[in-house]
């Protein structure tokens, strides 16, 4: 007999999120090159690509690890509230959310 086993939202692979480095899979490249930017003082950074590919993951075990105020914007659910994200609703959200750092 096989145990019935639940592991949260069934849409997802894993549903836990990643909260260190050594967890993360094959992201040292995109990790080490945002690092980079930062310690270059590239004033925002934008991590985008294809769902499901460990973006997200990859942004908050990045703010969790490194030493540096930082802020993380959840597009979709500014897609959600918003048609049209422009660019006054980007700034408002980051002002918005730098005002938790």
């Amino acid at each position: 007999m096989t145990p019935n086993v639940t592991w949260g939202d069934p849409t997802m692979l894993f549903s836990r999120i990643k909260k260190s480095r050594n967890e993360m899979f094959d992201r040292e490249y995109e990790f080490d090159k945002i690092v980079s930017a930062i310690k270059d003082g590239v004033p925002l950074i934008v991590v985008t690509g294809i769902r499901r590919v460990g973006k997200t993951t990859l942004v908050k075990v990045l703010l969790n690890e490194i030493d540096t105020p930082g802020v993380y914007i959840d597009a979709r659910k500014l897609w959600s509230i918003h048609a049209n994200i422009s660019p006054n609703v980007i700034k408002k959200e980051i002002l918005k959310s730098l005002s938790r750092v």
